[in-house]
């Protein structure tokens, strides 16, 4: 488990200090970045295990000296233990931060919604959390929109208060789950009236990601070769979870050379060496489908990256295929979409595809629900505030969408084997 926090100043160490009870016995000494200066530091550090799954946690932050956060808490996952213990896991993407009311909108253009609301999504997820209903988040790519700043704030550089506001605003979340992310287009850079007025000073220390690869750690390290938060895979009791890379370093990806803005002078990816990070992926899904064949590993192998499946297929597909990938989760679109893939090569497997990129954010309006197919087709698309659950066990994947405004099942999908 890793936690991570931020300052508004350099400190002399990274500490977090915890322990199943308040006396706070355990001690993990971690590293800090800095990518913008006088904008603070970004710390993590990694609790050392095995943590006993199901207990909980009291952890606190800080210079292990005088300066520290109040004291916080969380249950290790149940399927810490194991690929035999069931799994719950909230994923959606596109989540932007609060709402048009308490963030009012400026301008409303280029694609801007006038009246719009990430709350709904995110007191449902609260409310997940205090019921135990589900173990983890994995939010797929444009995560708090802080290069949308600009349309509340005019006149002023506004993407790292943005951001600060929305890791503060998460906080009851994340700090007691588990909170995955990957990379979306939002994550690129700043383009703003503000930064591009003064590119040396914003632009470029905000260009190629480096904002989420500085406030984030994902686990990475243990993904045999994946060297950043670009890609990276984990196993989570009966689920091998693959986060993919939709934005660089692979030909056709959606920021393969530049960022959103889509300006040559700040340049993009990068992040290995031509063709690692889908050799890495080869390696990474090889291992997963052998682990499973030999009874011994997750029994299903579950991917995801921002953008949706058509985008990846040309590049992704006949991995996916050749390794059994069950199910492939994506955003940008900010609707739902869910339907069955039938791989190329006149075979019979299919993917479980969905786009989940309806969480709310400034460039999505709410609609009627009466905007929707009739549940359990074959294909199936909504336009409404919405996040899923996935429930795996070793036998049955489930896959459940639900409105965000009222907690009522838009969508539901089974697999088994």
């Amino acid at each position: 488990m890793r936690v991570q926090w931020s300052t508004s100043k350099a400190v002399n160490a990274s500490i977090v200090q915890f322990g199943k009870s308040a006396k706070l016995g355990g001690h993990a000494s971690g590293g800090a970045r800095q990518y913008l200066a006088e904008f603070g530091w970004h710390h993590s550090a990694l609790l050392p295990g095995p943590l006993a799954a199901g207990a909980t946690y009291f952890y606190r932050v800080g210079d292990g000296v005088s300066a520290w956060s109040r004291v916080l808490s969380f249950v290790a996952p149940a399927v810490m233990a194991g690929p035999d213990v069931p799994v719950a896991l909230s994923i959606f993407g596109d989540m932007g931060y609060q709402n048009s009311s308490t963030r009012p909108m400026f301008i409303a253009l280029e694609g801007l919604a006038k009246h719009w609301s990430a709350s709904f999504t995110y007191e449902m997820l609260r409310g997940q959390i205090d019921r135990g209903e589900v173990n983890g988040v994995w939010h797929l790519g444009d995560v708090g929109y802080a290069d949308d700043s600009w349309a509340h704030s005019l006149n002023s550089f506004a993407y790292e208060a943005n951001y600060n506001g929305y890791m503060r605003w998460l906080e009851p979340i994340a700090a007691r789950v588990p909170y995955i992310v990957s990379p979306g287009n939002h994550e690129s850079e700043c383009y703003s009236p503000a930064c591009m007025l003064n590119p040396h000073a914003w632009v470029r220390p905000l260009s190629n990601f480096s904002a989420f690869n500085s406030r984030w750690t994902m686990p990475f390290a243990k993904a045999h070769g994946a060297t950043s938060n670009m890609w990276y895979s984990f196993d989570l009791g009966p689920l091998h979870v693959v986060s993919l890379n939709s934005e660089t370093d692979w030909k056709g990806a959606g920021e393969e050379t530049t960022g959103d803005s889509h300006l040559k002078e700040f340049p993009a990816g990068s992040f290995g060496r031509e063709g690692e990070y889908l050799a890495w992926l080869e390696d990474d899904l090889s291992r997963a489908a052998q682990a499973r064949a030999a009874g011994g590993g997750p029994a299903w192998i579950v991917t995801g990256s921002h953008r949706p499946y058509d985008e990846l297929e040309r590049s992704h597909g006949a991995l996916f295929r050749r390794y059994g990938v069950d199910a492939y989760f994506g955003g940008h679109h900010h609707s739902y979409t869910r339907e069955a893939h039938r791989y190329d090569g006149g075979s019979n497997e299919t993917l479980l595809a969905v786009v989940v990129g309806g969480a709310g954010c400034d460039e999505m309006a709410q609609v009627p629900k009466s905007n929707q197919t009739g549940m359990g087709r074959a294909s199936f698309h909504a336009a409404r505030y919405a996040a899923g659950v996935l429930k795996a066990n070793k036998t049955t994947l489930t896959w459940r969408l639900l409105d965000s405004a009222d907690g009522s099942l838009l969508d539901e999908v089974a697999l088994t084997r």
